[in-house]
């Protein structure tokens, strides 16, 4: 049963990013308890000090047991005063970056960049990838068709043998992607015949299967 709100401890997360890697971390282990144990709030784009104890300050009682924090700080300054901070309230907290970091510096000899949220970073792979969805979105389940020609790969096989999903992994991948399914009595569309056949791929299954999927979806009558 879920604890009352007034009743659940505080899991704060602050990052000088987004704080999408603490999140995931303690969505995670809070998974291993009753949902709705924890209260989890985010502090993002954190710069300074002031923030945290602005922030965290009126969230924590007179005896510190409700409230944890988590936090990826990659600005070791910012993140030692943090920890100052923290440690002057007597909070717990557990640093999920500088660890990581102080390891694999040493492994390579080389001190971290230290530069918050280079994983979100727009770089040209994002963007290319971004072009590769909306064209797999353009071009799903034979939409766009009669023209083909900027395709990296070409999916064709009956309904039912996972062309959409195979297209929507590999278009994260960064490759563009079209799928276009085969029908009993119906001719395929003349701009396959113009595709360079390393770039066409067959998705095959058998009877059994289709079947088995077919009537699980949508009933005996579609099947």
């Amino acid at each position: 049963m879920d604890c009352p709100v007034t009743a659940r401890p505080t899991v704060i997360v602050i990052s000088d990013s987004l704080g999408d890697t603490a999140c995931e971390v303690v969505l995670a282990a809070s998974g291993q308890f009753d949902e709705g144990a924890f209260r989890v709030l985010r502090l993002p784009k954190v710069t300074s000090v002031e923030q945290v104890k602005s922030f965290v300050g009126p969230r924590v009682d007179a005896d510190h047991r409700d409230v944890a924090v988590f936090h990826t700080i990659v600005d070791p300054a910012l993140r030692a005063r943090v920890l100052d901070y923290l440690g002057m309230l007597h909070i717990r907290s557990v640093d999920l970056i500088g660890p990581t970091l102080a390891v694999l510096s040493s492994l390579i000899g080389v001190p971290p960049k230290c530069v918050a949220g280079v994983i979100h970073k727009t770089d040209d792979r994002y963007f290319h990838r971004i072009e590769a969805m909306e064209y797999f979105v353009e071009h799903d389940d034979g939409r766009g068709c009669d023209d083909l020609s900027g395709a990296d790969i070409v999916l064709l096989g009956v309904s039912r043998t996972s062309k959409t999903p195979l297209s929507m992994y590999l278009a994260y991948q960064g490759y563009k992607v079209a799928n276009v399914p085969l029908a009993h009595g119906m001719e395929p569309p003349k701009s396959i015949y113009e595709v360079d056949p390393m770039h066409l791929f067959g998705l095959i299954s058998t009877v059994d299967v289709i079947s088995e999927i077919r009537d699980s979806r949508l009933g005996d009558d579609y099947a």
